[in-house]
């Protein structure tokens, strides 16, 4: 009895900014069209001919918009509507072509240049980049914004923390409310001019490459809107968490930053009916980046999003025309654009396999997070706070050091959205461990700490670190206006917990002794059937100080040896996948992660054969543990190009493949008797230098037609 093997789910695309040619064909389901309005249609044919699910995207920040800041759509010149700073200069992404604030006229501009798109065909639309600088804020546009927002005139916003605040909360109203107007207005037109449902993407950064690149997104507003179906999460603009001291460290670091950044997306996401695609590109951004720099910069990502086995869904490159175009100078080695396609064949069976996390124990660690981190990005210049660890805001080490002590001892860890506590009570079901620190973020409603106060009298543990002494403490807000009293935030959870007299006692008597290690288990208390432990530091010290990342560590080992909650120290994180093993090294070398027995590296070019893998030479592996092989049963083990049609019968094989254009690739499979190979139909001979003969190699030269596998077992 014959069974064929399809995937129904679309999960690997591309974007590209041209018309179809084989030579940028990388072999994905969906491509993600980025043109201007004039080409769009003829783009759009081009690649729906060619069989491709077929998206339009759209920049809500920055583009060619000279039609309509010049005044040729509507008679009315808006170059006030590009964000400006405080010196009143333009904000610009390149020569002409400003960001731009997304007023009610400039959204009316975009959907009018969008109807005609949807009668081209497309299947959804991608809003990208919808975010504002910090920086910007001055610009006529923002100013009237803001006197209808807030029904006040304008305040100028350098060195004014309220002022700062509100102007980074309107940002993100203005975002938010662009995206949900174009959000509904598309959507009711598809269906009731075209009776068809279409689809809303949004391409947002995360909490780290909002901070490390100054800019506000609307991430909660975002991931709980009603009209928008999927998030796509792009790390391809996270940089290093902190200086690094090698190129092994580096690429830790990545991996560490962009997990961190996926998984948060995740979370925002964990019970919403919506779509989660990740985007890594396997090109760098810098022009001038070696290729062992790009494949470096891919396999950190790659990693990463390998690591939150949730999610199933991945845009693989950006504008393939930029590297395989006929103008390029720069191509990619064979042996990459091969390795490119091994990944991506592989990705695209992932969410078909079950996960198995190796070696971790059952508790995650999560840290606290909120929108509110995006609007805490600048301190006046006289702030004590700001001026002294202005390093530490930019590297986003208030957030690393709650994090990194916990990571690089082999700890699961992940942000929570804390405004999640209030609006779904499930949030912290899967959690027994929560740090905060208010020292870089704002609780923005008081019930967030009754549901806080609740989670931890019911039998969670809670760290709280910081020093509380910020000028943000300062705010108009609810801690400081009648009834409230408080000269900070933490102080009301303080009251709630019912420790707020121990945490006095705890920071006077460090005062006293100057012995901060000694006296800190002194803060951990117990609170109903859970624990409370403080940590009277500012979080970002444990980036800069390997001590108090030990401090923190301990503290935490400690309140929740109390709860018997356990934690085992590891060097790296490891995932099955199948027959697969995905394993990251996490320690800069110190794994001594090692496994023998037969393996196919997905990550070489050639698919080779390994009787021992290691972390010893490269910080990420991703192989095919042939061993752990369940039963006989055929199988694709990796593919140098898109699997399809895939056929299987009791004594055969048989699937088409779509080479990637003008690369040669190599086909490994598992097929554990002896047999016939055809290629095309005609008899070949696989690769006959194998140790294994439980699978079979096969190599093509470099085609651009697609080819016919059929391997059957041979009658003896």
């Amino acid at each position: 009895m014959s069974r064929k093997k399809s995937s129904e789910k679309h999960n690997i695309a591309f974007f590209t900014s041209s018309v179809y040619d084989q030579q940028y064909d990388i072999n994905g389901d969906i491509v993600i069209i980025r043109s201007d309005f004039k080409t769009a249609k003829r783009k759009i044919s081009s690649w729906k001919k060619h069989g491709y699910s077929v998206h339009f995207s759209v920049n809500l920040s920055w583009g060619d918009f000279s039609e309509y800041l010049n005044g040729k759509w509507d008679d009315i010149n808006h170059w006030e509507d590009v964000q400006c700073d405080r010196f009143g200069k333009y904000v610009f992404h390149g020569p002409n072509i400003p960001y731009i604030i997304p007023t009610v006229s400039f959204n009316n501009y975009i959907l009018s240049k969008l109807i005609p798109v949807l009668e081209y065909g497309v299947e959804a639309i991608h809003i990208e980049e919808p975010y504002f600088f910090v920086k910007s804020g001055y610009s006529p546009s923002f100013k009237k914004e803001w006197e209808m927002y807030f029904q006040k005139p304008w305040t100028p916003i350098y060195n004014d923390i309220n002022a700062q605040y509100e102007a980074s909360i309107l940002k993100g109203e203005l975002v938010y409310r662009s995206i949900e107007f174009l959000s509904m207005e598309l959507k009711s037109y598809c269906k009731y001019h075209f009776n068809r449902d279409l689809k809303i993407y949004v391409q947002t950064r995360g909490y780290i490459s909002n901070i490390q690149n100054k800019t506000i997104t609307p991430i909660k507003k975002i991931t709980e809107s009603k009209y928008i179906d999927g998030i796509v999460v792009n790390a391809d603009s996270i940089k290093q968490s902190n200086e690094i001291a090698s190129k092994k460290d580096e690429e830790i670091k990545l991996f560490e930053s962009a997990f961190i950044e996926f998984n948060s997306l995740k979370e925002c996401l964990r019970f919403a009916s919506k779509e989660i695609w990740f985007a890594f590109n396997f090109v760098a951004k810098s022009p001038l980046a070696s290729w062992e720099i790009n494949k470096s910069d891919y396999f950190s990502k790659l990693a990463a999003a390998l690591f939150v086995p949730e999610v199933g869904n991945y845009i693989i490159c950006d504008c393939p025309e930029n590297i395989y175009g006929e103008k390029t100078s720069k191509k990619p080695p064979a042996e990459y654009s091969m390795t490119i396609q091994n990944c991506s064949n592989f990705l695209a069976r992932k969410p078909y396999l079950r996960e198995e996390w190796e070696g971790t124990d059952d508790n995650p660690i999560g840290i606290f997070i909120s929108d509110s981190v995006m609007n805490q990005q600048e301190y006046p210049a006289d702030d004590i706070y700001g001026a002294i660890n202005r390093n530490d805001i930019n590297n986003f080490n208030y957030f690393y050091g709650l994090e990194h002590p916990f990571f690089s001892y082999g700890q699961k860890v992940s942000m929570i959205p804390i405004e999640h506590v209030i609006s779904d009570s499930r949030y912290l079901n899967n959690y027994n461990v929560m740090i905060l620190s208010y020292d870089f973020m704002k609780p923005e409603n008081p019930s967030i700490h009754y549901a806080i106060n609740e989670w931890v009298r019911s039998g969670g543990v809670l760290i709280a670190a910081g020093t509380n002494n910020d000028s943000y403490n300062n705010l108009k807000s609810w801690w400081n206006t009648p009834p409230n009293n408080y000269k900070y935030p933490m102080r009301h959870l303080f009251d709630l917990l019912n420790v707020s007299e121990q945490v006095t006692e705890l920071c006077e008597k460090i005062k006293k002794t100057n012995q901060f290690k000694k006296v800190l288990s002194d803060g951990i208390i117990q609170v109903g059937k859970g624990i409370f432990a403080y940590f009277p530091e500012s979080p970002a010290k444990c980036m800069t100080d390997s001590r108090f990342s030990e401090y923190m560590r301990e503290l935490l080992f400690s309140a929740c040896n109390k709860k018997k909650i356990k934690f085992i120290s590891k060097a790296h994180y490891s995932l099955k996948k199948g027959p697969y093993r995905i394993v990251a090294d996490i320690s800069n070398g110190q794994t001594t992660y090692e496994r023998s027995g037969v393996f196919a590296d997905i990550a070489s070019h050639k698919l080779a054969l390994k009787d021992k893998i290691s972390l010893n030479e490269y910080p990420f592996l991703l192989v095919y543990d042939i061993d752990s092989k369940p039963d006989d049963d055929f199988d694709i083990i990796a593919a140098t190009g898109k699997v399809k049609d895939l056929i299987i019968n009791e004594t055969e094989i048989s699937f088409k493949l779509k080479p990637f254009p003008g690369i040669p690739g190599y086909i490994r499979i598992y097929f554990p008797y002896p047999n016939i190979v055809t290629l095309n139909n005609e008899e070949i001979s696989p690769v006959n230098n194998e140790t294994d003969k439980r699978t079979i190699l096969l190599h093509f030269e470099a085609t651009d037609k697609i080819l016919q596998v059929k391997i059957r077992k041979k009658r003896i």
